[in-house]
Parts: structure tokens; C-alpha cells; sequence
């Protein structure tokens, strides 16, 4: 039965033990999927887009791949008016700030996100610390009892910690979201690096008609 694999024709996409998707050189450290719509699936929503538009699904067998379909070039230069071209090619020397700028604005996104979720944690885990502390204050317990009860008081101190702890960097984080604004700058002129426009000076059949009409 045909599975599949997610390549660019050199490497591979892989899944480390905590998710996160990166690349692998060998074939057998690649992410294996039992269809091609599970592949399909993953390349389109787990992998960055910078990734997405290098690397396609390829079948696999016995240890290598035995055929694949590679997505064709987009067309390059589209016209917009007599002299106005629009080049869509992947712009070079951007893949790697593009990944970088992904990550960032993820970074912003999960500790909103985080910060949510840590004052709901916090709220259950002083409700529970409180019961305790009635519990010991109306209660009379005995040795085995008390260092029960200081226990569980105690790991729930270490759980209140934690979350503390985690709290103050995410609002640091959270504090500093004004330098996403920052990226906006960027973030546009990435994009507009996707879909750049020239104006030919003298030549606007060369690009209309190709090399062959001109020379």
C-alpha cells in the first residue's frame, strides 16, 4: 500500500517529539503519511508558508520515493499595463527572515493567548489552596494526617509558583506587543517582495512576448 512523504527533492519534512516540524536530510526520518490527503493536509496547515511553497507530497515505498508529483512553477510575470509587470517568483534571500517573522508573530499570538490561560489556572489553584486551609483550620488531624494535609498544600504552592513564574514572562512578553506594530513595516514589505511590479522604461514587449519577438 502506496504511503507518502512531504519533500522538496533533497530533504524532508519531519516532526520532532514535541511537534515542532523541521527538516531531515535522511528519508527514514521523515514524517510518513498512510494517504496523500494526510500529506495534502499537513503541507497545507502545519508547515510555514515560506515551506509550503518549496516542498509538495511525494509517494513512498520500501524506503525511497518512487514518484512524485512536483507543483509547477507559477507563471512568473503577469501584465498589468502596457508597461506594468507584475513578478510573482519567490523572492530570493527572504525565506529565512520570513521564518524568523512567523515565529515572532506566533510568539505574540500564544502569550495573549497563554496570559488567559494562566489567570484561570491561577484562580483554580488559589480556590483549591484556600479549601485546604479551612479544611486544616476545622479539622483535627492526627501526624499521618497533618503531613498529608501538608502534602498536598505544598504541591500546590509548587503548582502556584510555577504558574507565577510563567506569568511574569508572559506579561513582559505581553507588555512589549507594541513591537509587533513595529513588524507591520516589514511584515508589508515582505509581501509586497511576493508581488512586485516593474515598469518597463522601453522594452514592455519583452516581457509580454518574450526574448524570441524582441531579438
Amino acid at each position: 500500500m502506496a504511503q507518502y512523504v512531504i519533500t522538496d527533492g533533497e530533504k524532508y519534512i519531519k516532526s520532532n517529539f514535541n511537534g515542532k516540524v523541521t527538516q531531515a536530510t535522511n528519508i527514514t526520518m521523515a514524517d510518513v503519511f498512510d494517504t496523500k490527503q494526510q500529506a495534502m493536509s499537513f503541507l497545507k496547515n502545519s508547515i510555514c508558508k515560506a515551506w509550503q511553497r518549496k516542498y509538495y507530497v511525494a509517494e513512498y515505498e520500501n524506503g525511497d520515493v518512487v514518484q512524485c508529483t512536483v507543483p509547477k512553477p507559477p507563471k512568473t510575470i503577469k501584465k498589468i499595463t502596457d508597461k506594468v509587470f507584475e513578478i510573482s517568483d519567490e523572492p530570493l534571500g527572504l525565506t529565512e527572515w520570513e521564518l524568523r517573522l512567523d515565529g515572532m508573530q506566533n510568539l505574540f499570538q500564544d502569550a495573549a493567548k497563554r496570559a488567559n490561560e494562566l489567570s484561570q489556572e491561577m484562580s483554580d489553584i488559589e480556590a483549591k489552596i484556600v479549601d485546604w486551609e479551612h479544611y486544616i483550620e476545622f479539622t483535627k488531624l492526627n501526624a499521618r494526617e497533618g503531613y498529608k494535609a501538608y502534602s498536598a498544600l505544598n504541591r500546590l504552592f509548587e503548582q502556584r509558583r510555577a504558574i507565577k513564574n510563567e506569568k511574569k514572562l508572559v506579561s513582559a512578553i505581553n507588555r512589549n506587543q507594541n513591537c509587533s506594530n513595529g513588524m507591520t513595516e516589514i511584515i508589508n514589505v515582505l509581501e509586497g517582495l511576493k508581488h512586485q511590479k516593474y515598469r518597463a522604461r522601453a522594452l514592455p514587449e519583452l516581457f509580454e512576448c518574450g526574448i524570441d519577438e524582441v531579438v
